[in-house]
């Protein structure tokens, strides 16, 4: 899967993909009843410049995961970046590799009684 970097200003398609894949993203991982981000929010965070620095806005395959950084412009923090979005559709997630390595052991584990997985 291939992460290109979005030129700016963002087209209208490139917001609207966006936020498909943010509201797919929180629609899944927030509880029941606490509401999603609106498309307005999400086009307002993409257009508007960050006060103290610049943001990048990248995309993996075909908006199956979005990320926004933030890059200090700061005296002294310009060597600083703040991840501000990090949303991957369902679909996608699911399907990656890692998370087929990461679910593989689970039922060996829970056998033994463990809770968490853990690298080392």
């Amino acid at each position: 899967m291939s992460i290109t970097s979005l030129s700016t200003p963002l087209s209208g398609a490139d917001i609207a993909a966006w936020h498909r894949t943010v509201t797919e993203a929180q629609s899944h991982d927030l509880p029941a009843g606490v509401p999603v981000q609106g498309p307005a929010e999400t086009a307002g965070r993409l257009r508007i410049g960050a006060m103290r620095g610049r943001a990048t806005h990248r995309v993996a395959g075909d908006f199956d995961g979005v990320a926004s950084v933030l890059l200090s412009d700061e005296p002294g923090n310009e060597h600083t970046a703040f991840l501000d979005v990090l949303a991957v559709r369902p679909a996608a997630a699911s399907s990656s590799r890692t998370a087929a390595h990461r679910a593989e052991p689970t039922p060996r584990r829970r056998a033994a009684g463990r809770t968490a997985n853990t690298s080392r």
